[in-house]
């Protein structure tokens, strides 16, 4: 009997539970036919991360299952209040798969931004700086310490510098002026800037590819033609040793 994994992540509360539930027993992989008359179920086992709560004393989601006889069977899954932690918490309970998640810290604030004081504004900025700094000394230490490949490290900046871009762009003014996300920012432009030079770089290779394909195959067709190594060379860009293994593949001499 195969036993499966379940995991959801959820920013709103919703009829998660009775899903979670349904998902469970409707997994083939846990159901084992004993004879005619009885079978086992085994459920996967299942997790919740609610990515913008932060109480994580509530580790526990329950629901209670009352059979026609009565009996009642308590369910539990496991739930983990993501924002809970700090960056650093969760790199030492191996969830650093979540740090993206940590941009989400100021998102009930920022929907009351535009009727902050100055001072209010100034103090939310402030705490943006610390957490985008939080966040990116976190993720340095991760690919420092060879806990991420670098492809990883990457794909976590960007996803963090979307989630910025739509939960904060209302006061992305601000937040430029004050330069509180210039750790983050300046990682995914260099990131940006690395995916384009490896597309410059990917580009550059197919296309000297299909140069070669095409020069090879005017080389051939001069080599069968009987035309002389020289001229072959000064129309192909191919160096002679190239030219002789070819046409010795062809079974031609080649004119020198």
């Amino acid at each position: 009997m195969i036993i499966g994994f379940h995991l959801e992540a959820q920013v709103y509360y919703d009829d998660m539970l009775i899903r979670l539930f349904n998902y469970a027993v409707s997994d083939e992989e846990g159901y084992k036919r004993i004879d005619d008359s009885h079978a086992v179920f085994k459920m996967p086992q299942q997790a919740v991360v609610f990515l913008k709560d932060t109480d994580k004393s509530k580790d526990k989601l329950y629901i209670k299952l009352i059979l026609p006889d009565e009996q009642e069977i308590e369910y539990s899954v496991h739930a983990v209040r993501s924002l809970g932690y700090t960056p650093q918490e969760l790199i030492a309970n191996d969830m650093e798969i979540l740090l993206p998640f940590q941009i989400l810290r100021l998102y009930g604030s920022v929907k009351k931004y535009s009727s902050f004081s100055e001072e209010q504004k100034n103090k939310f900025l402030e705490k943006f700086a610390q957490m985008c700094k939080d966040i990116a000394e976190t993720l340095h230490k991760l690919k420092k310490d060879k806990n991420v490949t670098t492809d990883e490290y990457y794909a976590m900046v960007e996803i963090i510098h979307d989630l910025e871009e739509y939960i904060y762009g209302m006061v992305d003014n601000d937040i430029k002026a004050k330069g509180a996300d210039s750790m983050i920012n300046d990682e995914f432009l260099f990131w940006s800037e690395r995916m384009k030079a490896e597309k410059d770089a990917e580009t550059a290779k197919l296309l000297k590819e299909k140069e070669d394909e095409k020069n090879r195959y005017f080389a051939e067709k001069m080599i069968m033609n009987g035309e002389s190594a020289e001229k072959i060379e000064e129309y192909t860009g191919l160096h002679l040793s190239v030219l002789k293994s070819m046409a010795q593949s062809l079974g031609k001499a080649l004119m020198l």
